[in-house]
């Protein structure tokens, strides 16, 4: 599967390593530590580390303030080209190293990655520092039906029949269509977990037609319930 240059571009706008950097930077972390960190560009980085890292007062709002402008811009000037086929970004999620079960990889930004949920379009990524987009929902622009869930996106492009895929961006402009963001269709620790979560970003179009889409709506509204 190919990845054109506006869709590898853009994802290496958002660099993983560099935003740390940058809140690093302004904060109270161990400087030497960060210093051995920062030198390997934080191949290093383990688990502990980053328990440490969400510790740190503004970390989390930090995180979620450069991924929410990044799914907001996405969402509202970009479109999804497959193979030729036009999509609306309808339902996103982000997912980096900092949530568990998060799928690791080691690729390029902009690679699409298949996976048993639906599939992801990858920021660069490292053993210890990696992440990307799910695709949730989309809506193909010649079409008035969307596309509800990850799974039923990644079949919808599998089952295209096309032997040689490829993804791209295109730009586009849909800033009257207003994102809002609310916790991601995962599960939490607890109920203030799931309250401070905000990651996952939804069209005004979407929620209209949501109402309407009485199945998928139901099994957002349970995963919620099941925390």
């Amino acid at each position: 599967m190919l990845a054109g240059e506006l869709l590898k571009s853009h994802f290496a706008k958002f660099d993983l390593a560099a935003m740390l950097s940058e809140f690093l930077k302004q904060s109270c972390f161990d400087k030497e530590k960060f210093q051995a960190l920062r030198l390997d560009s934080f191949k290093s980085l383990d688990k502990s580390q980053r328990v440490e890292l969400f510790k740190i007062a503004g970390f989390k709002a930090h995180l979620d303030a450069k991924f929410q402008g990044f799914l907001r811009e996405l969402m509202q000037s970009k479109i999804l080209v497959v193979s030729g086929v036009e999509y609306k970004f309808s339902e996103l999620e982000i997912y980096t190293c900092f949530d568990a079960n998060t799928y690791k990889r080691s690729c390029e930004a902009g690679e699409i990655y298949f996976h048993n949920f639906g599939f992801d379009i990858s920021f660069k990524s490292e053993p210890a520092l990696y992440g990307g987009i799910l695709v949730r929902s989309l809506k193909p622009l010649n079409e008035r039906n969307f596309i509800f869930g990850p799974r039923k996106c990644a079949l919808h492009i599998l089952n295209s029949k096309i032997s040689n895929l490829n993804f791209d961006l295109k730009e586009t402009d849909f800033r009257d269509d207003e994102v809002a963001f609310t916790p991601r269709i995962r599960s939490f620790k607890d109920e203030s977990e799931l309250q401070n979560d905000a990651l996952r970003a939804v069209g005004g179009e979407f929620i209209e037609a949501l109402e309407s889409a009485k199945e998928y709506k139901k099994r957002v509204e349970n995963a919620y319930k099941k925390g």
